[in-house]
C-alpha cells in the first residue's frame, strides 16, 4: 500500500485579496441573517428542537427529556423543521431565478 506523502510543498499556497475576503465575510453574514430569518418562521417546538440539536450540540435523547417528549417525536419534529426549512429555501430559489 503506497504512503501518501502530506509535506507542505505539495500544497499550493492560495493569497487571498482584501476584496475576496470581504466579499467572503458578506456572503456569509448573508447566508446567517436569511437563515435566522428562515428559523424563526418555523412552529416554536420545531424551532427549539433544532436548537437543541444544532446549536447545543445535543442528541435526541437529551432533547427529548428537555423538551418533555418521547424520542420518535424529537425525531419527526427535527425531521419537519427541516423539511420545513428545505421548502422556504426552495420557493426563496424560485423567485431569485
Amino acid at each position: 500500500m503506497k504512503q501518501t506523502d502530506f509535506s507542505t510543498e505539495n500544497f499550493v499556497d492560495i493569497q487571498f485579496s482584501a476584496e475576496e475576503l470581504m466579499t467572503y465575510q458578506e456572503t456569509e453574514r448573508f447566508k446567517n441573517k436569511n437563515l435566522s430569518k428562515l428559523l424563526n418562521k418555523l412552529p416554536k417546538r420545531q424551532k427549539e428542537a433544532i436548537y437543541l440539536k444544532y446549536y447545543s450540540g445535543l442528541k435526541a435523547k437529551e432533547i427529548s427529556e428537555i423538551m418533555d417528549i418521547n424520542y420518535q417525536s424529537v425525531v419527526n419534529t427535527l425531521h419537519k423543521a427541516i423539511n420545513n426549512l428545505k421548502e422556504e429555501i426552495s420557493i426563496i430559489k424560485l423567485f431569485n431565478n
